[in-house]
């Protein structure tokens, strides 16, 4: 796989051997990485960079703020804004909460 230049990914999760794995296999295909370990952090990273990112893997259990917490605030906040997100969840979620992704953009 060749470089991918400009292409920004941000890895949030509160596993960090997933954010490491995921970010080493992404790094590795060329692309520039961004980790976060909780909600708030993932947030902050996404509001200073947002014009950058092309693409935020999402868990939706973090502490401090949850996936879904982001999510809603990208909405809200950041409607203008459009790149992709990728929700990555241990946990399988109620149809009325993958509706609710879906409805914010996921």
């Amino acid at each position: 796989m060749g470089k991918k230049p400009g292409k920004l990914i941000l890895i949030a999760d509160d596993a960090l051997p997933l954010r490491v794995m995921l970010g080493e296999v992404l790094a590795g295909a060329g692309y520039e990485v961004l980790t976060a370990g909780d909600g708030v952090e993932t947030w902050e990273l996404i509001n200073s960079r947002f014009s950058e990112l092309d693409l935020v893997v999402l868990d939706l259990l973090m502490p401090k703020m949850s996936g879904l917490e982001v999510l809603s605030r990208l909405q809200q906040e950041l409607p203008h804004k459009k790149f992709m997100v990728l929700i990555l969840s241990g946990i399988f979620k109620s149809d009325k909460e993958i509706l609710k992704l879906k409805e914010l953009g996921a």
